[in-house]
């Protein structure tokens, strides 16, 4: 019985934000987007961002598929060579996923 395997990088995208100001509840954030000069502005509102900002300070955005998370401190690096691996078993279609290259802590 043979097992076929599909193999996807898993792909997350991280900003760098500014804090520009804070007004009626609203923070405009100043974001800089990766290898190039362009920047982009966003008002997001205060209750999202889990931390007291005020201009000036940097706060972290890494978008995916499925969230998008506002951290205070930067977010844990995620290694290059990580990989979903999806293997089918040709005869009862059964599928199962191997992730590889993450290292996962389950509390």
């Amino acid at each position: 019985m043979g097992v076929y395997a599909l193999t996807a990088i898993i792909a997350a995208t991280g900003f760098v934000g500014t804090v520009e100001k804070i007004e009626n509840q609203l923070v405009e954030v100043i974001i800089a987007l990766h290898d190039s000069e362009q920047v982009i502005q966003a008002n997001i509102p205060a209750v999202m961002i889990p931390c007291e900002v005020s201009a000036g300070d940097v706060i972290h955005i890494q978008k995916t598929e499925e969230v998008t998370e506002i951290r205070c401190t930067q977010p844990p690096p995620i290694p290059s060579t990580t990989t979903l691996e999806i293997q089918i078993d040709p005869l009862t279609g059964e599928m199962r996923y191997v992730l590889k290259g993450m290292k996962i802590e389950l509390q």
